[in-house]
């Protein structure tokens, strides 16, 4: 993804993210240069995922789930961060280890 759109010029920074609570995938982009585009070339992206003949490569898979672990549990690096996830967690009807 960094190569089609930060590579290309597209745009300075990119962030896609999901939202669980709604089902949706957020895509933010900063000082795009061609938002349609950059947008454009997520979609592509994304949507290449979702075929039938797409094969992950085990090196880039290994490193997304440590930095999807990362961004889990890197806010949680306060006391006070971990009650105010706890009790977001409970009113989510989470189990209480659901970041194990």
């Amino acid at each position: 993804m960094w190569c089609r759109i930060r590579g290309s010029g597209l745009s300075y920074d990119y962030r896609l993210m999901n939202n669980l609570s709604v089902g949706r995938i957020v895509l933010s982009l900063y000082r795009a240069t061609s938002p349609s585009k950059a947008f454009a070339a997520a979609l592509d992206i994304v949507g290449e995922t979702f075929k039938d003949d797409f094969v992950w490569n085990p090196l880039e898979l290994e490193a997304a789930k440590s930095s999807l672990i990362f961004e889990e549990v890197e806010h949680l690096k306060s006391l006070p961060a971990a009650v105010v996830d706890a009790m977001d967690g409970a009113m989510k009807g989470l189990e209480q280890d659901h970041l194990k």
